[in-house]
């Protein structure tokens, strides 16, 4: 989301973004999985909100596009007190983010080994091949704990996110063969070891004619199995699930996990972005203001500015 704003922002006002993703699709936490014709799961961000009139604007912008919805759950009895006025991207997470793309030179399946100084430019190394790539200035939009691996030689810079911290979490994805019963579209908590439930299939674009649960796991109990394989998560989250509800869950026709190593800021860097002296090498993300997609959105769009305004000097 960061990267993504960023680079529309800054396509619009006359420059020549050149975006590196090390994934082989764009979006990150804005995910949705495909499993046939059949199965969605948004296995990262479930929805998002808007606070700042900024974002509103964005949000409206995206809806008069068609490229989110609105979701209006059920909520559980513990949970009624949740605002409804909840956005999705549609048909997937991720596809307005195309969208903020279009016209931009995107690179996939590209893993970046080090960021360095070459002279009066950025020397970008790719693990893939013996290539470097130079450019004036460099927009980073990683979670915060990996930026010391990437930006070693920035020894002053990296230290400033030394307090930042991101919790795990793992997800949960089902699909269930017949109704589950539970009278609700979400459930959340944050006392259990389970933080959040929810029935992908009811929100807009997604009923592919199958009941289908994306779970998520709480920060504290993803810290403890961050290492565990997949199956064994599968299997204790299901445990979770059956004590929490006194249910079988055992019409399940698919059943995975995901890990996400990065997903909640639990103490974020207090400020939309940090930059080089000489203003030309950018980092960003949800992190330096939060865990919420609008966090990723005000730094995307605060880094852009700084570009924007540093041409015109």
């Amino acid at each position: 989301m960061t990267g993504s704003v960023c680079a529309n922002l800054l396509k619009n006002n006359g420059f020549h973004p050149f975006v590196i993703e090390k994934s082989s699709g764009l979006g990150g936490r804005l995910a949705t999985r495909t499993v046939g014709s059949l199965r969605y799961f948004d296995h990262g961000v479930q929805y998002f909100t808007y606070r700042s009139e900024g974002f509103k604007g964005f949000i409206e912008k995206l809806l008069n596009d068609g490229g989110i919805g609105r979701w209006h759950p059920t909520f559980s009895r513990e949970n009624v007190h949740l605002n409804n006025e909840w956005f999705v991207g549609q048909p997937d997470m991720n596809s307005f983010i195309k969208s903020l793309l279009d016209d931009v030179e995107v690179n996939l399946g590209l893993e970046v080994d080090s960021i360095s100084r070459e002279g009066q430019r950025w020397r970008i190394d790719i693990h893939s091949n013996k290539r470097a790539l130079l450019f004036e200035s460099v927009v980073c939009t990683i979670p915060a704990p990996q930026l010391s691996v990437l930006l070693s030689s920035e020894k002053e810079l990296v230290s400033q996110i030394s307090n930042v911290e991101v919790a795990p979490c793992w997800a949960l994805l089902l699909a269930l063969e017949n109704k589950s019963n539970l009278d609700f579209d979400v459930w959340r908590s944050d006392e259990e070891n389970i933080a959040w439930i929810s029935k992908n299939s009811s929100k807009p674009m997604r009923n592919g004619g199958m009941e289908c649960w994306v779970v998520h796991a709480s920060p504290q109990w993803s810290i403890k199995y961050i290492e565990i394989d997949k199956e064994q998560i599968v299997n204790l989250l299901l445990d979770e699930l059956r004590i929490l509800f006194g249910k079988k869950f055992s019409n399940i026709v698919f059943a995975s996990a995901h890990r996400w190593r990065y997903a909640r800021t639990i103490n974020p860097l207090a400020k939309p972005y940090l930059c080089s002296s000489d203003n030309s090498l950018f980092v960003g993300g949800d992190w330096c203001l939060g865990s919420r997609v609008e966090s990723a959105y005000q730094s995307g769009y605060a880094i852009a500015n700084a570009l924007i305004e540093n041409r015109t000097k």
